[in-house]
């Protein structure tokens, strides 16, 4: 009984979610002309990109919301077209071959599950979870970010306590512009930019 209740919440919860993303669609509703441009040609692009089929078949096993993931991280490195893009995370072999095909110059940084400090100050992007000291990580990369850097937080909706902190981070000083594609949150640092946040369906 208490599993049903629990599966029954999670669906309404991400109903809820859908419809609060559901008004900026592929981009529709959203003002600022540099957000529009974020969503629609790099969050929401449909385009089946020419690295695409290759990672398809050296990676044919994977999931289709982590390939959607994989594919998102792909499109911002091809965007943003970053020097260095760091993993706190325990896995990211196929991650960070997406990257990678998406600008081929990015150098890939393992930094150690967030005990690499140095390392994590040196990323233009830093993917992170928000288990373990996500707080220094956070608070070292943050500190450290400029302009073009992005920060990107996979499973901030996974329980209460990383919804918390999801949005403590997004209304942090330091953070500028945020997404919430409801698998990962996604920060930028540029203070130029209004500050603001969106809700989208990803």
């Amino acid at each position: 009984m208490m599993t049903r209740l629990i599966d029954r919440f999670m669906l309404l919860y991400r109903f809820r979610i859908w419809l609060k993303g559901f008004g900026h669609g592929r981009g529709f509703g959203i003002q600022s002309p540099w957000a529009y441009y974020f969503v629609r040609y790099v969050v929401k692009e449909k385009s089946p990109y020419y690295a695409y089929a290759r990672l398809n078949q050296e990676y044919p096993n994977v999931v289709s919301g982590d390939r959607r993931l994989a594919e998102l991280y792909f499109r911002i490195a091809n965007y943003s077209q970053p020097n260095r893009w760091g993993f706190c995370l325990d896995q990211f072999d196929i991650q960070a071959d997406y990257v990678q095909a998406g600008c081929l110059k990015t150098a890939i940084v393992d930094c150690i599950d967030g005990y690499d400090m140095d390392q994590i100050a040196e990323c233009d992007i830093l993917v992170m979870t928000l288990e373990g000291n996500w707080e220094k990580i956070y608070s070292q990369f943050a500190k450290h970010a400029g302009s073009k850097s992005i920060l990107i937080i996979e499973d901030i909706h996974v329980s209460r306590s990383a919804y918390k902190a999801w949005k403590m981070m997004r209304s942090n000083e330091y953070s500028g512009v945020s997404f919430d594609l409801y698998r990962c949150g996604i920060i930028f640092f540029d203070k130029q930019m209004y500050k603001q946040h969106y809700v989208l369906n990803f």
